[in-house]
């Protein structure tokens, strides 16, 4: 396999695509399924992966119509993908971390972004959902993008709708000098309108899925009654600074209120256990609410959303409430 990470990527995924297709597929198919997945790609990039492909031996040219995949190509998926997936997730969020140029005091600069996608035609009833949620600290923000095709593959039929990501707290904390370790993201139970345990955790090393992604597809959350009664299971997610930077942690945290992003469920106390949950020595655990409990909302209320937790980045002026 080449030795580009970027190249691998894009390699692992159409040989999955090629795979889960099952028979000849060509390069114009591929680019659209791409494009979901989050890779901007157009079809003449595909087929630059495709020559390059063929010369590894891992797919085989079929006439003019397009490639299978080879027995090679199978092999390396069954022995490569897990892994490559694996560290996929968490170089991703350590990527746009790094990219992430949100100013707190300005209110300017680019933030992290989820993207979700539903259908056109329940837009409107979307519109009325959010609007319709009051302004509790688990929903950070209930400004949102609409997406276009410059910025990703919107399939037909759908709209392209972006949350701003909780990862955009750790990259503000990163600006600022503060070294953030990203643990785990988890289902933390609600008692009393208040944060009381997590139910649900999943460390961001070591897994093939984003933990968003797996707790939104089993259904583990209840944000509808954690608004109506304040019972119920949310998203969030706990990264550990340095207790020396625990002050400078709370001013971050209170510029952020001011910038209109909220979401802080809890801070411990140095080398203390918060929610249930034991935090290193010498460290400090912060909960941050998921900024997908927005869409957590609206498919518990019936609309079907195809969810891809921290995806991209967005100018913050992209955002606006509907």
């Amino acid at each position: 396999m080449p030795s580009d990470i970027s190249t691998e990527r894009k390699i692992m995924e159409i040989l999955q695509i090629m795979r889960e297709n099952g028979g000849v597929i060509g390069s114009r198919t591929i680019a659209d399924k791409l494009n979901e997945r989050g890779y901007s790609i157009s079809e003449r990039g595909v087929r630059y992966y495709l020559n390059l492909m063929d010369k590894l031996g891992l797919t085989k040219k079929v006439g003019q119509v397009g490639r299978v995949i080879s027995e090679k190509g199978l092999k390396e998926l069954e022995e490569g993908f897990v892994v490559y997936r694996v560290g996929f997730i968490f170089s991703k969020i350590e990527e746009l971390i790094y990219h992430t140029t949100f100013d707190t005091i300005n209110e300017k600069g680019d933030v992290i972004a989820n993207i979700s996608y539903i259908d056109k035609d329940r837009f409107e009833e979307f519109v009325e959902l959010i609007n319709s949620i009051p302004e509790y600290e688990f929903i950070p923000t209930r400004r949102v993008a609409i997406l276009d095709e410059d910025d990703v593959f919107i399939p037909e039929g759908k709209m392209g709708i972006a949350t701003v990501c909780s990862m955009t707290f750790d990259g503000v904390l990163v600006k600022r000098g503060i070294p953030v370790n990203v643990m785990y993201g988890g289902v933390l139970r609600i008692v009393n309108r208040s944060p009381a345990v997590f139910e649900e955790l999943m460390g961001y090393r070591g897994v093939s899925m984003d933990p968003m992604e797996v707790f939104l597809a089993r259904k583990l959350t209840s944000v509808s009654s954690v608004i109506q009664d304040g019972e119920g299971r949310v998203l969030a997610n706990i990264r550990e600074v340095p207790c020396t930077a625990y002050e400078e942690v709370v001013e971050i945290i209170k510029s952020m209120r001011k910038a209109g992003i909220t979401g802080i469920a809890g801070i411990s106390e140095c080398g203390e256990p918060i929610f249930g949950v034991s935090t290193s020595q010498a460290r400090v655990s912060i909960v941050v609410y998921a900024g997908l409990n927005l869409m957590a909302f609206v498919e518990e209320a019936g609309i079907d959303i195809q969810v891809f937790p921290v995806s991209i980045i967005l100018n913050i002026s992209r955002f606006r409430e509907l």
